[in-house]
């Protein structure tokens, strides 16, 4: 193992952060110009969903820590918007190169800006974080969402 290799496990604290996320989340909400439908566990679309979170997750390409939003831009696209949203019953940790920390819910718009900069906002029950993950490609999961409405 090289130097490093060594790197992500010291700026994490994850010794696991080269294995790919598997989240579980309780539901899954997709969000499309102003429907809402809930995806939970045993429904058909819900395990191509959260193969597309876990893939998302496993694939960043960096964290934009001074990037954030209000909680305003997260209900604006829940009522307006495409987005998806995944909610944990406990808390979770994506392993990767980027530390998230653990969280309980996670923000994915599929469309505008957000969507354009591939990032995946991770929070608690509280509130989303600033400094969200910049993920891989989010067409796929937005093409699942769609299919999904």
């Amino acid at each position: 193992m090289a130097v490093g290799d060594c790197a992500p496990a010291i700026t994490t604290g994850d010794l696991l952060w080269p294995l790919p996320a598997d989240t579980h989340a309780s539901t899954l909400v997709v969000y499309w110009d102003g429907a809402r439908r809930d995806v939970a566990t045993e429904d058909r679309s819900y395990r191509p969903l959260m193969t597309a979170v876990n893939h998302a997750l496993s694939s960043p390409q960096g964290i934009d820590y001074r990037y954030g939003l209000p909680a305003t831009a997260f209900e604006n696209a829940r009522q307006t918007a495409r987005a998806l949203e995944a909610l944990y019953a406990t808390p979770q940790r994506a392993h990767g190169a980027y530390a998230q920390g653990m969280f309980t819910r996670l923000f994915v718009f599929l469309s505008g800006e957000e969507f354009d900069r591939s990032l995946m906002f991770v929070g608690d029950p509280t509130a989303y974080r600033s400094g969200p993950l910049r993920a891989g490609d989010l067409g796929p999961l937005r093409d699942l969402a769609e299919q999904s409405k």
